[in-house]
């Protein structure tokens, strides 16, 4: 399941198991919101959340949607990414107060923009959980 906009609750169901759970409320499911997506492994029936392999901006007003940064705090741009794309990004704010970055990054899908400023920063990205954690070492 991808969720393209709004929300979207999925579980698993079809055995025994899942319909007793069901009945009993204690069924465990997921909340997907924009750019999330979920994966079943039919085997234990586990439901992995993650990020669209390509994320899409939000339908919000395109004057909103400025990726040209000049000597921008990194936290200020992770916060501009979140709000476009409605992915959260997990980052040390303290550890990254000092790092900025001047780059047009309109033109380039989402992962490729964390790619961009992760490079200047010496730093990595994964996905987790439908999240973006980002681990930096701080800049000078």
């Amino acid at each position: 399941v991808c969720v393209k906009s709004g929300r979207v609750s999925v579980f698993a169901q079809g055995t025994a198991e899942t319909d007793e759970l069901a009945a009993g409320r204690t069924l465990k499911g997921l909340v997907l919101t924009s750019n999330q997506q979920a994966d079943l492994t039919r085997s234990n029936l586990e439901i992995i959340k993650s990020i669209v392999e390509k994320p899409e901006l939000l339908s919000i007003p395109i004057e909103t949607q400025d990726f040209s940064f000049k000597r921008t705090p990194v936290t200020q741009v992770f916060e501009v990414l979140e709000k476009a794309y409605g992915v959260k990004i997990i980052y040390d704010e303290e550890l990254i107060s000092k790092c900025s970055i001047t780059a047009n990054l309109a033109d380039e899908p989402l992962f490729e923009k964390l790619n961009m400023i992760v490079g200047a920063m010496d730093a990595t990205y994964e996905s987790i959980d439908g999240q973006i954690v980002v681990n930096a070492h701080g800049c000078e």
